[in-house]
């Protein structure tokens, strides 16, 4: 793992109004591939999500509306709850994966 040195920003600005004491502070830098796989594990996850998510979706759609009459009051009222509560995980899986995926291409790019 490689590590950089820089200044701190206060030590900069410190010798920007001419005093001269500078420390400096070691930062690691990521490595790539843990990086990557950390990435790669949130890309699966979210894809995991989104496919239970819309599952879930699908299933109370059907309770909700063509099979009704199938079901009682409460399942119903439970089934329009869970409409909502489903959409809005499977549009926050999404962007989860989204962001997961461009960040691995951002890694791969880097790589190359």
């Amino acid at each position: 793992m490689g590590k950089v040195f820089v200044n701190d920003m206060i030590n900069t600005q410190m010798t920007n109004i001419g005093m001269t004491n500078l420390t400096t502070s070691c930062i690691d830098i990521t490595n790539n591939e843990s990086v990557s796989k950390r990435f790669g594990a949130l890309f699966k996850f979210a894809n995991i999500i989104l496919s239970v998510s819309l599952t879930l979706l699908i299933i109370c759609i059907a309770v909700s509306y063509p099979l009704s009459h199938l079901f009682s009051m409460l399942l119903q009222v439970a089934s329009h709850l869970m409409i909502i509560v489903s959409a809005s995980v499977l549009k926050v899986a999404y962007v989860v994966r989204c962001i997961a995926q461009y960040e691995q291409h951002k890694q791969h790019k880097r790589v190359l």
